[in-house]
């Protein structure tokens, strides 16, 4: 039985076909347009080349070849297709190149010539084309698209990179000392019972300098990256908690299209109430690695020697090692993370030894005005070789730590290129602390606040 189509659908089909009738009647010059102003600039390409194998000496279609080789290598370096992106790169070259050849002084050209120089690498030939389009005095868009690149080109040649961040913070800890709940802890000192005193809590003031340096090797991804920092803490009435450091790390870096990798050594001083507490000194790694915009996973790896400064023979010396690995997940304003921790440390003495296994989870979000706003929790693991003896009957030590923190941000200033700020963050930390040890149970509130300037 035959069904009768209705007439809109048949008109749409004519439509339809004409349309495509029209098309494979262009001209490969025509086709090649067509395609360029519907951006399908790969087969933009094909149509052009076809038109100069037609015609060779036509300059008109030279130029778009040029230009649809450029846009088409755009998109191919956008997908990861860096082999199909140098090879549209050279073409468009060869292409603008005919066209100058004959016509010396076009401008425009010069103008796409530079561009493909300054994507290939090339940016001494891509400056003074750049120089010489501005010498014609272009119109004030094409100038300060100019001066952009002009700009950028001068930052890839800079060899020495130096930034670094400040800032000055107070906080407000309720349990300073980490002191386990007052009353009498049931663990027993021989056939003594523990009595604990109430927490004590105090205000602290902090204060961070971090200064960096990156120094390019020419013509190579690769880099050598110094950083040296400067941390106080500060108690109101509990002087003998008073913390400083000063930290120094040096290393050479590999920086590609989706991995950055580093490596370096470094050491510390830290002291305790303005008395030597330990030296730290060790090397370590990171790597970077971007799946794709939406997914980056970070790892770092580092072995360190502690030596502390109370005796030749401290108990706490130590070699420690950590393993971390941090996959995020950005989505739009969006961004969770998860991190997980492997921690040894091997002390002198067995009940300073222990394995930690730490996890957490993060979450951040971009809100309007400039905010940003997080929340994460945080458990820690921490199984001891043996307990202390002399402090406590039991043999064996285990400790769990459940840490819930949030936070908010706030840009107040930013520079034009947006390479120096002015910030503020607020945080509130609450940290559950279980052990099997009785004496090393406590909880605690910390509540802190830092302005913060990134250059």
């Amino acid at each position: 039985m035959l069904r009768i189509l209705p007439l809109s659908f048949i008109l749409f089909f004519s439509l339809l076909t004409c349309h495509a009738s029209a098309q494979s009647g262009l001209d490969p010059f025509s086709q090649g347009k067509y395609y360029f102003f519907q951006k399908n600039y790969q087969k933009a390409y094909i149509s052009f080349h076809q038109a100069f194998m037609q015609d060779p000496t036509n300059l008109n279609v030279s130029f778009f070849m040029g230009r649809a080789a450029f846009e088409h290598a755009m998109a191919a370096r956008a997908n990861g297709d860096e082999e199909t992106a140098q090879r549209r790169l050279e073409s468009a070259l060869m292409a603008f190149d005919r066209v100058l050849i004959i016509q010396p002084g076009a401008v425009r050209v010069k103008l796409e010539m530079a561009r493909c120089h300054a994507e290939l690498g090339a940016l001494e030939l891509a400056k003074q084309l750049f120089y010489e389009v501005l010498a014609s005095r272009p119109p004030e868009s094409v100038k300060k698209n100019i001066d952009l690149l002009l700009a950028f080109i001068a930052s890839s040649q800079k060899r020495h990179f130096f930034s670094g961040m400040t800032s000055l913070g107070v906080s407000f800890d309720d349990n300073v000392r980490s002191g386990p709940p007052a009353g009498t802890v049931t663990a027993q000192f021989g056939i003594l019972e523990f009595q604990a005193d109430a927490p004590v809590r105090d205000q602290i003031l902090s204060n961070t300098i971090l200064a960096n340096h990156i120094y390019k090797i020419p013509e190579t991804p690769y880099s050598w990256k110094s950083s040296a920092t400067l941390f106080n803490n500060f108690y109101y009435d509990f002087k003998d908690l008073d913390l400083s450091m000063v930290g120094v790390s040096t290393g050479p870096a590999y920086q590609g299209e989706r991995i950055m990798l580093d490596a370096n050594a470094h050491v510390n001083n830290i002291k305790l109430s303005w008395d030597e507490y330990v030296q730290p000194y060790g090397i370590g790694a990171s790597l970077t690695y971007l799946f794709d915009p939406h997914f980056i996973l970070s790892s770092s790896l580092a072995l360190e020697k502690k030596i502390y400064a109370k005796s030749s023979d401290d108990p706490k010396d130590a070699t420690n090692f950590v393993l971390n690995i941090s996959p995020s997940l950005i989505l739009g304003d969006n961004r969770f993370t998860f991190s997980l921790t492997k921690e040894q440390e091997n002390a002198k003495a067995a009940y300073w030894c222990y394995d930690k296994l730490s996890w957490g989870i993060r979450y951040d979000r971009v809100l309007p005005y400039n905010f940003t706003a997080f929340v994460s929790y945080d458990n820690k693991e921490t199984d001891y070789d043996e307990a202390n003896t002399a402090l406590t009957d039991t043999e064996s030590r285990s400790d769990k730590v459940h840490q819930y923190t949030g936070g908010l941000s706030k840009i107040f200033w930013q520079s034009k290129n947006k390479s120096q700020n002015l910030s503020l963050q607020l945080t509130h930390t609450i940290t559950d602390a279980n052990s099997n040890i009785v004496r090393s149970n406590y909880n605690k509130k910390v509540f802190a606040s830092s302005m913060s300037y990134s250059f």
